[in-house]
């Protein structure tokens, strides 16, 4: 809706649910909290935050948002999400003045090339999109540099994710949405899909659930 440059900032709507991280929190707390995080809710999350990404990484010259976690995911009234925290953004072009960026330092989201001193790209959000995608704190109970060391070693989360509902909720799509989560998060950045190709299998899933 705005920015302002003195304290800089984004002014947006305001989101009531707060981040995804506390929807997920409130979730795996509560069971009424957890019943409310129905797949056709997850998956409308998933394809919001993918269009958000997919609108930064096409933007010319391409942006890359360098921090996609669920604290910077924000959840409004409505159920859907919207991107936040354009701390570290970068603009691609910026590389060719000689400017090294910025990085995240906590290593929960990062991708493998990042954790090895490489440089952040579209693929790099990407894999973080892919942690997204389970629901929960990843690596929860690891210390930064057993991250860093498990990410390395090829290991990644639990599939199919411990997800955060109440009930046994059924998901014909759950085998079609761990692979598209396990692409995203692929060791070789060229082995990820890009934003458009994961924003249009989101949207066929959720298409699969009318």
């Amino acid at each position: 809706m705005g920015l302002c440059q003195l304290p800089p900032c984004i002014i947006t709507e305001y989101c009531p649910r707060e981040s995804l991280y506390d929807v997920l929190k409130q979730a795996s707390q509560r069971p009424d909290a957890a019943a409310e995080l129905t797949w056709r809710r997850r998956l409308i999350i998933a394809l919001d935050a993918a269009r958000g990404l997919l609108y930064l990484h096409l933007s010319e010259p391409p942006i890359l948002h360098c921090d996609v976690k669920s604290p910077n995911i924000l959840v409004d009234e409505s159920w859907h999400a919207k991107i936040c925290d354009f701390n570290l953004s970068e603009i691609l072009r910026r590389r060719r003045s000689g400017d090294e960026g910025t990085a995240a330092c906590n290593p929960t989201w990062l991708a493998p090339e990042v954790l090895d001193g490489g440089r952040a790209e579209a693929a790099s959000d990407i894999y973080a999109f892919g942690m997204l995608l389970t629901w929960q704190l990843p690596w929860r109970g690891l210390t930064p540099f057993q991250v860093r060391r498990a990410v390395l070693d090829g290991r990644r989360p639990e599939v199919p994710p411990a997800l955060p509902v109440s009930g046994a909720e059924q998901f014909a799509g759950l085998e079609a949405y761990c692979q598209l989560m396990r692409d995203c998060w692929a060791h070789e950045p060229t082995e990820r899909p890009g934003l458009d190709a994961v924003a249009h299998q989101l949207s066929v899933l959720l298409e699969g659930l009318a």
